[in-house]
């Protein structure tokens, strides 16, 4: 699939009301169908309703958010509370909030939670009728009255202050598969940065293409690139950059800055005034505003047993879907659950904040946010959640600053994956336009490490980094896509176990990594990039003897694999690495025409003993291919690399078409391993011979 088809391509996602299984367009592996809400009643909520209605039929359905959040608290595991698919909600967020003052004796039996289904059944919030999927907006429209100030900048009386902005947010279809940038947010640099920093979009100067979601103007550093948040007020100048990128000055007002910046606002909360300078300066009676207020679409707290299916969730401060187990030791945490959770089939676009520091209208920091966020977060000794799923799912464009390296599209943290089962976690979203990682499955938590899982058939393109899976014991990411994006296609890392110190084996297989630049910062990049933060003796805690098998990367900058730190006694067995493009996607200046690594590694996995085998290398690169170290000759004189070989072509259809199946005659046909770790196949790379998509 070109990059064309995929943001044209509706991936619309097939949702049943109550109990049908969420499916990504094409063929669906999923191992978690969301299980059956059996007899319980469903209450319906629609814009037509009443609430003064019993809810129980589409005839006398509820009309509010805070109506169904009223009544859900006396409701009974297998019930179901339904939107009606072409309604927009903005009255309030779901709450499912499960505040029992619980003590040390409190336990589920005891006390079971509110707003929670069962082991037979679970509680459901999903949506009825026909249509676009319902969609609760964060973000309210504003009746504005506009003066204008100065040039392009205009002025007008707000009561109370969005936490975001946007002008004329397209239709719901349309930000649910592209970018839908929110204006970015002005400080007030005379009285110090107040509660916003200006957005830094890194900008492609070649290319002329935002590296995120187009934004106009790009604050880089002197040097060219993008100035994280850190350093913003470093760079900070009145001139501007000699790329051309326009960048705030220090000693301007707030008011000053949104004059000097297109597609810019300022708030002024002694005057209660808001500025707007739009993109082509244009006067702004003329555009729709919206304006965030609500930091969820649905919130989950010490719920367990619920599944949330086949809504729209936009704008929001925060996550979209918030799902923790908020308690302390002092409240009894072991009462305090969030598992068997499914996030199934939804929609997510708009999230997350633009603010650098906490903003008054955030519940927490939004270095801890994404579109999904699944985790133990909250607890003061958390253990491992089980049985969460989040499958299905749409999630693109975050609104934040680059920096905000959490701000991703789906977050699992500390779920106990189904140990050696690798039960699924993650599997069939897709994803995009992310200024962090695009999916992360791991932990935060010092001394905790999940416990096997698996992220499986996921899209990701167009983000700031792809597929992050790290902090795990054993675990498998296989039949991933992470295309025309930036940063690793797949990071590992961090705590994570494999074989060699007797854990269970942890296996990269069947991935399909291709056209990856590097982020806008220049510090992410590569293939799969293993390094686990140790040191070349595999101490305890590394990722010593993983399984890469069955991948396939092309035109990754600046290596296919990289074995790092900490990730010794690998296995790589069955992959192409392809570093033949005429040039480097995307085309930045730290990205060198066709002159990437085929692999990159530390003197500590080489020395340790590489396990290689049955691999296709191209030799068409301006770099020596290995490490700067070996040609095609000396690698296979140096390395272990059994029944290998450097190639001038692998054989690919349509490469410069995203078409990476096997044409007839290819070498890689025929020349993999089967059955190695469990997952080889007898046709080297991640799509086998007749097969033109990975999934």
């Amino acid at each position: 699939m070109t990059r064309t088809q995929v943001l044209s391509h509706t991936a619309l996602l097939v949702c049943a009301a109550v109990s049908g299984v969420a499916q990504r367009l094409g063929p669906a592996r999923l191992p978690h169908p969301v299980a059956s809400s059996g007899g319980g009643r469903s209450f319906y909520v629609a814009n037509t309703g009443n609430d003064g209605n019993d809810g129980l039929s589409p005839e006398r359905a509820w009309k509010t958010v805070a109506k169904a959040n009223s009544a859900m608290a006396q409701m009974q595991p297998c019930d179901r509370v339904l939107f009606h698919r072409g309604d927009v909600f903005r009255d309030d967020y779901i709450r499912l909030v499960n505040a029992v003052n619980a003590t040390a004796s409190t336990t589920l039996a005891s006390d079971p939670p509110r707003y929670s289904g069962t082991g037979s059944c679970q509680f459901t919030i999903g949506a009825y009728g026909t249509g676009a999927n319902p969609l609760l907006d964060g973000a309210d429209p504003l009746s504005l009255s506009w003066t204008e100030v100065a040039a392009g900048t205009y002025s007008a009386p707000l009561a109370n202050p969005p936490s975001k902005l946007y002008a004329d947010p397209p239709e719901a279809a349309n930000c649910a598969r592209s970018a839908c940038p929110a204006l970015l947010p002005m400080p007030n640099a005379v009285t110090g940065p107040g509660p916003y920093h200006f957005l830094d979009m890194a900008q492609n100067p070649q290319q002329n293409r935002s590296i995120i979601y187009g934004a106009t103007s790009a604050a880089q550093a002197p040097n060219g690139q993008a100035m994280s948040q850190p350093y913003l007020w470093r760079w900070l100048r009145t001139a501007p950059t000699p790329n051309g990128a326009v960048v705030v000055s220090a000693t301007n007002t707030g008011l000053q800055n949104v004059q000097a910046t297109p597609a810019s606002w300022y708030y002024d909360s002694n005057r209660h005034l808001i500025y707007v300078h739009l993109r082509d300066s244009s006067n702004p009676s003329a555009h729709r505003f919206e304006g965030t207020y609500r930091p969820f679409g649905v919130l989950m707290q010490s719920v367990n047993h619920v599944t949330v299916t086949g809504l729209a969730i936009a704008h929001v401060a925060e996550d979209c879907v918030l799902a923790d187990a908020y308690s302390d030791s002092s409240r009894g945490g072991s009462y305090f659950t969030n598992e068997y959770n499914g996030i199934v089939g939804n929609q997510c676009w708009n999230y997350g904040s633009l603010a650098a520091s906490r903003d008054p209208l955030q519940s927490h920091w939004n270095q801890d946010q994404a579109g999904i966020l699944v985790t133990a977060t909250g607890e003061a000794a958390p253990h491992l959640l089980r049985g969460n799923t989040v499958t299905g799912n749409n999630v693109g464009t975050a609104d934040g600053y680059l920096g905000s390296t959490a701000l991703v599209g789906i977050e699992m943290y500390d779920q106990d994956g189904g140990g050696t089962a690798n039960t699924l976690e993650a599997s069939h979203n897709i994803l995009h336009t992310s200024i962090a990682p695009a999916l992360v499955y791991g932990t935060n938590k010092p001394n905790l490490t999940n416990n096997g899982g698996r992220i499986a058939f996921n899209e990701a393109f167009d983000s700031q980094g792809n597929f992050f899976f790290s902090s795990v014991t054993g675990g498998r990411a296989d039949h991933n896509y992470a295309h025309e994006s930036y940063g690793e296609g797949i990071q590992i890392g961090g705590a994570s176990k494999s074989d060699g110190n007797g854990a269970p084996p942890h296996v990269i297989d069947h991935n399909l990594l291709v056209n990856l630049g590097r982020t806008s910062t220049g510090t992410a990049f590569n293939g799969i990039d293993c390094n686990t933060g140790g040191n070349d003796a595999a101490p305890a805690g590394s990722l010593d003897g993983l399984w890469e098998v069955n991948n396939t990367m092309y035109n990754t900058d600046s290596a296919g694999p990289t074995f790092e730190p900490g990730c010794t006694h690998p296995h790589f067995f069955n992959n192409i690495v392809d570093q033949s493009a005429p040039q480097m996607f995307p085309f930045g200046p730290k990205s060198p025409k066709n002159g990437s690594y085929l692999v990159y590694f530390t003197n500590g996995p080489l020395t340790s003993g590489f396990d290689f085998g049955h691999n296709l290398w191209t030799n068409g690169t301006n770099r020596t291919p290995f490490r700067n170290k070996f040609d095609c000759t000396s690698w296979f004189t140096s390395v272990s690399d059994k029944n290998s070989a450097c190639i001038p072509d692998p054989g690919f259809t349509n490469p410069q078409q995203d078409d990476f199946g096997l044409r007839a005659g290819s070498p890689a046909i025929g020349y993999g391993q089967v059955g190695v770790a469990g997952v080889g196949t007898k046709d080297a790379g991640a799509i086998p011979y007749g097969q033109s998509k990975l999934f």
